[in-house]
This record gives structure tokens, sequence and C-alpha cells, in this order.
């Protein structure tokens, strides 16, 4: 080989000691840049999990969180709630600390709008997906995505199996469900419906083995499969005649005390069904006053059931007394247009008297006393 003098043979150790020192610097930058959030319960909710979860409905809007398009979904992490997921157009997932903030912890990016976000059972991991055909996992503590899985259609709705952590439904357009096993990356169950784009997908029943999902319905002939029930470990269909109404379904929710689950409808009303067999639809009861047709409005219950709450095309919040099915009227005023678009979603705090509410004006709004 070619001769390397003492000075070549200096210039080279030199350059090889500020490569070692420029590396370890970046590697420093990196570990620093690093996002780790805490999953610690915070001392506000600590103090208040020996007591009854709060039924005081907040009055004022406090803070206000937001994104650059509008927000989909909004998902408190079980059990406690100490921090929030919200799913955007604007083609992020961002984990908030609401409880004493409005405080981005991290964004979790996607290349397409997100339709679907989803806690695991212990709040390590967050599932979401939407247009961009991509199902993301990713690990909360680091942010790092644990599971990226494909499909080639738009992702509408995701559901953690309540006893087995590691399986996970997926909804997609173009009449598609599949149980993805996250242990392999594999698709261990298909469920599909006979038409239209699903919507909607939700365990009843307080087991682990039914679960319902919802589907567009385009034409005449598609409207008993609306809401269909099925058997999770057959993939096989147990109803599609549970509701024959001619509206599309966009949400499921089941009641926290598991007799009954509720659809959300496009003909501006939630309907309520029975959780067992034969899943009767309850003709006489059901929940209206609120603006759905055409837009993916949700509801949900609060923790104990007393109450529906809605989201309205108008950027109002609903809220309704179970029992009686009559809206909240002393709370209509509050709640009133508090959004400047169609409010998407809303959620009350499991063991807080705080709720949240977001909307297509990208804007989450946080509700105290």
């Amino acid at each position: 080989g070619r001769y390397v003098s003492k000075r070549e043979r200096a210039a080279m150790s030199k350059t090889s000691l500020a490569d070692d020192q420029n590396n370890e610097s970046i590697s420093a930058k990196t570990e620093a840049s690093r996002v780790t959030i805490n999953l610690d319960i915070p001392q506000r909710i600590r103090f208040r999990l020996d007591e009854a979860p709060c039924s005081t409905l907040p009055t004022r809007v406090s803070r206000s969180a937001t994104h650059a398009a509008g927000v989909n979904c909004v998902e408190w992490s079980p059990p406690y709630g100490q921090l929030l997921a919200s799913g955007s157009l604007d083609q992020t997932v961002k984990i908030w600390n609401v409880i004493d903030a409005e405080e981005c912890l991290a964004t979790i990016n996607h290349s397409g709008g997100v339709k679907a976000v989803q806690w695991s059972s212990d709040s390590h991991q967050v599932a979401s997906g939407g247009l961009d055909q991509q199902l993301l996992v990713t690990d909360v503590q680091t942010t790092s995505t644990l599971h990226r899985l494909k499909h080639p259609s738009t992702l509408a709705a995701l559901k953690y199996h309540p006893s087995e952590p590691f399986l996970l439904l997926a909804a997609y357009h173009r009449s598609t469900i599949l149980c993805w096993d996250l242990r392999t990356e594999s698709v261990v169950h298909t469920y599909r419906p006979p038409s239209g784009d699903v919507l909607d997908i939700e365990f009843i029943a307080g087991d682990d083995v039914t679960f319902a999902s919802s589907q567009t319905v385009s034409t005449q002939g598609s409207m008993d499969n609306s809401v269909m029930i099925w058997d999770f470990r057959t993939a096989a269909p147990l109803s599609h005649q549970v509701y024959t109404e001619a509206y599309s379904c966009t949400c499921l929710r089941m009641h926290p005390g598991g007799s009954c689950f509720v659809a959300q409808t496009h003909g501006d009303y939630v309907a309520i069904f029975d959780s067992f067999k034969p899943w009767r639809l309850h003709r006489h009861k059901r929940f209206e006053g609120h603006q759905s047709a055409g837009y993916n409005i949700k509801c949900r219950f609060n923790y104990d059931g007393s109450k529906l709450f809605s989201g309205s095309v108008d950027g109002s919040i609903h809220v309704y007394n179970f029992h009686s099915s009559k809206p909240d009227t002393k709370k209509a005023k509050t709640y009133h247009r508090i959004h400047r678009e169609p409010c998407t979603d809303v959620a009350m705090h499991p063991v807080l008297d705080i709720m949240v509410s977001c909307g297509w004006d990208g804007v989450i709004n946080i509700f105290e006393r």
C-alpha cells in the first residue's frame, strides 16, 4: 500500500477524534430531544379516587387547545383519564395534558387525516388511523411506533379486545372489519358486512365475544345491514336486522350498565337497543333535539350512564337524561354553539368534573366548574 507520512497519520488521528466527538454530540442531542411522557396519575386525580366520580356538569370553558384543521375525536386515557388523545384532519394525533394546562406532550404524524384514535386498556399504547390507510400503534411513553399496519382502504374505527389487549379490531371502508394480532402483525379474523362502508364498531353485552358494527345506508336494499351483530370468535353475523330505518349510524356506544347500547343516526336522533339477543330496538324511546344528518357526530355516556352527550352540526353540545331521554334544558344555553363549526365529539372525564369537546373548527374546549 501507499506510504503514509507521520504528518498524514497525525491529521487522520485528529479527524477520527473529531468524528467520534461529533457522533457523541449528535447522539446526546438525539437522546435529549426524545419525548418521554409521564404516565403517573396526577395528584388532582389521586385525591378523588376514593370518592364517587363527580356527576356535576361543568359550566364554563376554562381553556382551549387547537389543531390546524378539524378534530374528529377525543379520547381520555383509561381508567383515570390522566391524558387526552385527539385525532384531526391535520394528519396528526396529539397527546395532551389538559388536567392542569393545555399542554401538548407529543404529536403522532400520519400522511392523511385521522378518523379514529383508541387507547389500550393500560394507557401504554394508542392506536390511530384514517385517510392514509395506515394503522399506527404508538408507545405513549416514548412516542415510538410499535406497529405500522397497511390496508388499501380508509380506516374508520378502532377497538381493542376487552380481555386480550393484543387483539385490535379495525373497521375499514369497503365493507371490511379486520382483527389484527399485534404480536405477529397478522389478521386473525375478517368480518365482511354485505354492503356499505363500515362506520363504527363496539363490543356489547358486557362480554368479549359479541360486537356490533354500523354501515352506511346507500340503497333501499342495504337498510337491513345498517347495524349488524357479530360473533367475534367465528366471524359469523348473528343478526343484520337490528335497525331497519333508512339512516346510517355513525357512532355506537355501550351503556356502562351493560343493559343496552345506543347508535347515533343521521335521522337527528340517537336510537337505543338491548345489548342481548334479539337486540331489540326501543321504538318509543330515543334521544332527539340535536342535528347529526350528513356528519360523523359522536355520542357518549358519562361514567355511570345517567347522562348521554352528543355533538351537533350547529356546533352545540346536547345533554340528555338517560332514563327519561329528555334534554337537559338548564344546560342548553351554556353549551349552545360552543364551536363555530360542527361539534363532532364530547367526552366527560371519568373522575373529575372536566369535560372536553372538539369540532371541525379545530378547537378542543376544556370545560370546568
